[in-house]
């Protein structure tokens, strides 16, 4: 921007401009930074007016094998009716939102300084988004993905005191604390498999703390790294793609987690991704005054999409 800004009662266009573009610019750039939009499908064609979004569950009549309500026959025998019934959820959508507040006579010495702080608040938004997906508002009532996975009926990966049915004692701590070398994630996410409901369909990810992805770099007793046994045969990568693993210290302690990305288990809902409000007045002192923020829905559907793996 050239020349001398002249704000009077509000935040001139031409400022207004650049912080959207510094909005979309922090998006595209840190786009690997949203951890939650990683392990969580987002519906398309969302309405931006939408606050609250239902969800209509379907359950069906179960079949009498146990496998299908359809009826195989010679013919000349009346099939079983098939019944439902359905179930409305509601999910609120909440705001993220971050303030700035500038003041004219530092905007007059450095315009940019709008530019800068766009950018802090969104860094601030991207955390909270994040934090929120992963453990949960329990003032919100929201479920995280850390809440969903102690939540999964089908079972856990333990450290210790499993009944070999729905809690298996892992292979050997991970942690970095092992000193028998009997530590095998591969075994421990073998076994983890068979915890995810198998009607889901989508991208198997393993989530957790850096520090223990780093692990899974090492080399095992006969020289080879277990990311390319782990990456090849459980996520159905090439030794090369380490996509499946996602960081993030917000992950508690001692676990990591195996997620089936599907829109069937979990979805985030955006009807307005983040942009800029500055539809305020002037502020007393001579300060300009705007708001960085969005709407997002966290909707869990089934907790049998994510596992706990205790690695200690």
């Amino acid at each position: 921007m050239v020349g001398e800004l002249n704000y009077g009662a509000s935040i001139p266009q031409e400022v207004l401009l650049n912080m959207q573009k510094t909005i979309l610019i922090f998006q595209q750039r840190f786009k690997d930074g949203y951890i939650g939009r990683s392990l969580v499908e987002q519906r398309p064609g969302v309405s931006a007016t939408v606050r609250k979004d239902i969800v209509r569950k379907i359950d069906k009549t179960a079949a009498q094998d146990g496998v299908s309500t359809a009826r195989l026959s010679l013919g000349g025998t009346a099939p079983d009716v098939v019944g439902s019934k359905a179930k409305d959820v509601l999910f609120p959508i909440y705001r993220i939102d971050n303030a700035i507040l500038m003041n004219e006579a530092e905007l007059q010495l450095d315009p940019t300084a709008w530019n800068r702080n766009v950018s802090i608040a969104m860094m601030e938004c991207q955390r909270r988004e994040n934090y929120t997906i992963i453990n949960g508002n329990a003032t919100f009532g929201i479920t995280g993905l850390v809440g969903a996975a102690s939540a999964n009926t089908l079972g856990s990966i333990v450290a210790s005191g499993g009944d070999d049915t729905t809690t298996i004692n892992n292979n050997g701590a991970w942690d970095g604390s092992e000193t028998d070398n009997v530590m095998d994630p591969y075994d421990d996410l073998r076994a983890a498999l068979n915890f995810i409901d198998p009607e889901l369909t989508g991208t198997l990810f393993l989530a957790g703390r850096p520090a223990y992805m780093n692990y899974l770099l090492q080399e095992d007793e006969l020289g080879k790294v277990y990311t390319d046994k782990i990456g090849t045969r459980i996520f159905g990568k090439s030794v090369t793609d380490l996509s499946w693993m996602i960081r993030s210290d917000y992950f508690p302690a001692g676990y990591v987690y195996l997620v089936m990305k599907s829109m069937q288990a979990a979805e985030l809902v955006i009807p307005e991704d983040y942009n800029i409000d500055a539809n305020y007045p002037r502020q007393p002192g001579q300060n300009q005054y705007a708001e960085i923020g969005g709407w997002i829905g966290i909707e869990i559907h089934t907790n049998n999409f994510i596992v706990p793996i205790a690695i200690t």
